[in-house]
């Protein structure tokens, strides 16, 4: 059965993935509650300015009766405006604050979306690299045992999903009849001699000892024709994921 670390490597970050989860989870909660809550919050602030309203008119009115001056005057009803529009603009300027506090809560869910969202995908990137050196290392593994003896061809095709024999030509034929090997110099410009070639790279990696500075999670996979068949674990892997 052809090794297949997937579910392992899976199992070890999915508590990172549901803590990125939870972290959003609670933080979105609170901030949409703010938001339903937010005509409630400023309720008071509405009443207060209704009260100072009728506050103004009593106080309007028992001003004119002390006058002797009638409340259908031209100098009370004008006070009576006033009262009017003060209240009209203290709700106006209540309701531009409201929506200030709700626009600034919906930046803020935008901002908790946007960590999440990198949260998940920083997670992901080391998922995909542990996930891809996992799968090198096994090949690695079974190709060093195949080369000692300690199993068959048979057996590494088992494990890995590739032709030993195809892989084992490829590695030493020079083109020329010579024997000698077709792949010269540093690892890392074997590395790209065999992915030019059409291997696929967890293949390149593992036999060539190529180790790059950077991530393997956004390797090349492109399907290729030598050898004829890629390993099923590299398949499944980034033809499910």
């Amino acid at each position: 059965m052809t090794y297949d670390p997937t579910e392992y490597i899976n199992s070890l970050y999915r508590p990172q993935e549901e803590a990125a989860l939870s972290a959003y989870n609670a933080a979105a909660g609170q901030i949409n509650t703010q938001i339903t809550n937010a005509n409630q919050e400023y309720q008071p602030l509405r009443n207060q300015a209704y009260v100072d309203f009728l506050n103004a008119g009593r106080t309007n009115s028992e001003n004119t009766a002390n006058m002797g001056l009638s409340s259908a005057g031209g100098g009370v009803q004008t006070l009576q405006q006033r009262n009017k529009n003060t209240l009209v603009n203290t709700n106006a300027s209540i309701g531009l604050e409201q929506q200030k506090y709700v626009q600034d809560l919906q930046n803020s869910l935008m901002t908790q979306q946007a960590q999440r969202d990198q949260n998940l995908a920083n997670i992901a990137t080391s998922k995909g690299t542990a996930l891809i050196n996992a799968k090198d290392t096994e090949f690695s593994k079974a190709w060093s045992m195949l080369q000692s003896g300690s199993i068959t061809a048979t057996q590494f095709k088992a494990m890995t999903g590739y032709d030993a024999a195809a892989v084992g030509t490829y590695l030493s034929s020079s083109g020329s009849g010579s024997g000698g090997s077709k792949y010269t110099g540093t690892p890392a410009e074997i590395y790209s001699q065999m992915v030019l070639d059409g291997y696929s790279t967890d293949v390149a990696y593992a036999l060539s000892g190529y180790v790059p500075s950077t991530s393997r999670a956004s390797s090349s996979t492109t399907d290729v024709s030598t050898p004829a068949k890629k390993s099923a674990w590299y398949d499944s892997y980034y033809g499910n994921n």
